[in-house]
């Protein structure tokens, strides 16, 4: 590709005015420029050319911050672009080899389990539309969407106010809304556990896993959530909690409000808090990036395989396993969770750092 065509292309892609087939012109120069073919861009030209197509691009997927010059073009098997919600698919023997092993594996799906105060078990995904239980003065129900949802039939809720427990398998994941309006979005391999109806002076609920809340306000009642590392205190925002008992740190994400840690610690939007044992840390992040999962995507930032592949393990409910010395360099990147994992396993193999065998539904790590 010639040196002018080149920038007017990158220009364009910065300004949003590229067409379809000029975008397909500019990944297959961008994957493919082979090293030394930067002759007529100095240097400088092309680090700045290529760090605003990165920030152009939002599904990048690249091993941990492998300089970028002067082999500009190790790009090819370094940086994998997903141009515009596609890939850029690489259909060699391994490619063909995991989509015939993994053809049995599926995306997970709505599924989950209601446990009722006196034992019963609801399997939610195959129940019929319409009232499902009454407990006390509560009304169980499953809407046509298939969210559950929790209806109080008074003020003052009569009679017996036990706990239920809404529980999502691997592959699974639902949403809930609770008697007092909250609405709460199970990831997969989670549970909460929540009264019928909300008495007293606090509404209370206990989780493990995952879950998105957007808590219904209620000055007079704060929303207190318990997991295995900490204690949240809301009165009425949205946030994300991961608190999964196989991962060393629990995470509390806000994306709007306010919440408090443990009675000391208050996130403001846009702050991640990271608790590791007694510590507790609070960064900024981009709080999207955590509810990822709840549109429907993998998103991930500086992670490391081990990382990706408990998420991967959880959603498409597999076996991990790993073999040989693994890759410690960290990736980020964003692909559809509805995707065969065939198609999610090539795209982490493509970058050269790491490669996968299944067998079943054992997916087998290497380098």
């Amino acid at each position: 590709m010639q040196h002018e065509k080149a920038k007017k292309l990158l220009d364009k892609f910065e300004n949003g005015t590229l067409s379809e087939s000029e975008s397909a012109i500019l990944e297959s120069w961008y994957l493919g420029w082979p090293v030394g073919a930067h002759k007529g861009l100095s240097e400088a030209e092309v680090s700045a050319e290529l760090i605003k197509l990165r920030a152009s691009i939002p599904n990048l997927v690249q091993v941990n911050r492998i300089p970028l010059f002067p082999r500009f073009i190790a790009a090819a098997s370094i940086l994998i672009a997903i141009a515009f919600g596609g890939y850029y698919w690489i259909a060699d023997q391994s490619s063909h080899n995991l989509i015939k092993n993994t053809k049995n594996i599926h995306p997970g799906t709505n599924l989950a389990a209601l446990t009722l105060a006196n034992g019963e078990i609801i399997q939610l995904n195959s129940a019929k539309v319409g009232s499902l239980f009454t407990e006390g003065n509560t009304i169980i129900k499953k809407a046509e969407d298939g969210t559950i949802i929790y209806n109080v039939r008074s003020a003052e809720p009569e009679g017996k106010n036990g706990i239920n427990t809404i529980s999502t398998p691997k592959g699974g994941q639902f949403k809930i809304i609770l008697a007092d309006g909250t609405s709460v979005w199970l990831n997969a391999d989670s549970y909460l556990r929540f009264p019928s109806s909300f008495t007293g002076n606090q509404r209370r609920v206990e989780l493990s896993g995952e879950a998105y809340f957007e808590v219904k306000k209620d000055q007079k009642k704060p929303f207190i959530i318990f997991s295995k590392t900490q204690t949240v205190e809301v009165l009425g925002t949205h946030f994300d909690i991961s608190c999964y008992p196989d991962e060393a740190l629990s995470r509390t994400t806000l994306l709007e409000g306010s919440v408090k840690l443990n009675d000391k610690v208050i996130l403001k939007p846009g702050e991640q808090s990271r608790i590791h044992g007694s510590e507790v840390s609070v960064v900024p992040v981009d709080a999207t990036n955590a509810v990822a999962w709840k549109e429907g995507k993998f998103r991930f930032e500086n992670e490391n395989i081990k990382d990706i592949m408990r998420v991967i393990s959880r959603w498409y409910n597999v076996e991990i396993l790993y073999q040989g010395e693994i890759t410690h360099q960290e990736f980020s990147g964003s692909v559809s969770r509805f995707d065969e994992i065939a198609k999610v396993l090539d795209l982490l193999e493509s970058t050269n750092t790491v490669h996968f065998k299944a067998e079943g539904r054992r997916i087998t790590v290497m380098p």
